[in-house]
């Protein structure tokens, strides 16, 4: 609800929840590039893959200039946020020849924004009774893969004279999970039940990145993961 919300009822149920896909119940969010190149003289492959997700799950009641007035029923307020990433980059740049030139470059970059909050906001005016007050909220940031990254980046290069590869896989997120009863003024009493106010976060947050280079001349990899 916003600001300015007037609210007379028995009691109040807000609930922001994923939805059920064939038992699915997560977001997936997939961005993948490839690319490969073979020459005789030169070879050079190139691969960038972004991913840029915004996402809020806000099931919020009041702040100011709202009043909430409950009659005996019960506070229930929940909400999830569940999430599953991959960004990957993939390049190999290959080639023939003694003074042949290889070179492939991989970069995966992902910029996330992740935001679970629930409750009754300050400065809300809340009177009346009610007979238990819950709220829950549960989000997860995990790697589309058990056991992999968030971005990944890999460039591979052969050349019979010079090999050159280079992966970067950065990560930005900004997560927050957070459940909440604010600061406010009223009559409001609890006439039995039970307060509970949690905030549950699982994130596993990888970065991966690998260059490989060969070549009978000069090869050179490089990879910087952050």
């Amino acid at each position: 609800a916003v600001s300015g919300t007037d609210a007379t009822a028995d009691g109040l149920t807000l609930s922001s929840v994923m939805k059920n896909v064939g038992g699915d119940t997560t977001h997936t969010h997939l961005a993948k590039a490839s690319s490969g190149a073979g020459g005789g003289d030169t070879g050079i492959a190139g691969s960038f893959a972004l991913s840029v997700v915004h996402s809020d799950t806000t099931p919020v009641f009041g702040g100011t200039g709202s009043t909430l007035t409950l009659n005996g029923g019960s506070v229930d307020i929940d909400g999830q946020s569940l999430s599953k990433h991959q960004v990957l980059a993939s390049a190999k740049g290959l080639s023939k020849g003694s003074s042949s030139t290889g070179v492939g470059a991989g970069i995966a970059l992902a910029v996330l924004f992740d935001t679970a909050d629930g409750g009754i906001a300050d400065n809300t005016v809340m009177n009346g009774t009610a007979n238990g007050v819950a709220v829950d909220m549960v989000s997860s940031f995990l790697p589309e893969e058990t056991d992999g990254a968030i971005s990944e980046a890999q460039a591979g290069s052969s050349g019979g004279g010079t090999s050159v590869s280079g992966a970067v896989a950065i990560t930005y997120a900004e997560i927050s999970t957070d459940a909440r009863i604010g600061t406010g003024t009223g009559t409001f009493t609890m006439t039995g039940g039970t307060l509970s106010v949690t905030a549950d976060h699982t994130a596993e947050i990888v970065t991966k990145a690998d260059g490989e280079a060969d070549g009978t001349g000069t090869a050179v990899g490089a990879s910087d993961a952050i």
